[in-house]
């Protein structure tokens, strides 16, 4: 394969990525774009709108980095640079420890 060419997961995280830009106010790295385009649950337009009030709640408490939950999806976001770290679909079936985090959001 040439460097030209793109994957089936590089055109659709693309795609992705592209759809997000164009609804969100919050910026997604690499890291969590990718973790959500290949989630099975995906990120509907109503989960980003419950998203973003989430955001702008632990912004008003004046959080700095948030766990927020929305629809068994949990994201971690650092709330003064507006960018969701990561996110975590399974983080029921693992063992995890988050740190650094000063709120938590459930939506």
């Amino acid at each position: 394969m040439s460097n030209n060419e793109i994957t089936a997961e590089e055109s659709r995280e693309k795609l992705f990525i592209d759809q997000l830009n164009e609804v969100s106010v919050l910026k997604f790295s690499k890291n969590a774009l990718h973790s959500l385009s290949i989630s099975d649950s995906g990120l509907s337009v109503r989960d980003l709108q419950q998203l973003q009030l989430g955001f702008e709640k632990a912004a008003n408490k004046g959080s700095e980095v948030s766990l927020i939950i929305v629809n068994n999806i949990a994201y971690i976001v650092s709330i003064k640079n507006s960018t969701v770290i990561t996110a975590l679909s399974d983080y029921g079936t693992k063992k995890k420890v988050v740190n650094e985090i000063d709120s938590i959001v459930f939506m």
